[in-house]
């Protein structure tokens, strides 16, 4: 359930690469 909650560190873990 984390990741659905936060997607915040989802989309960081793409942008960084």
């Amino acid at each position: 359930m984390m990741y659905y909650v936060s997607p915040c560190r989802y989309l960081s873990h793409l942008l960084s690469g």
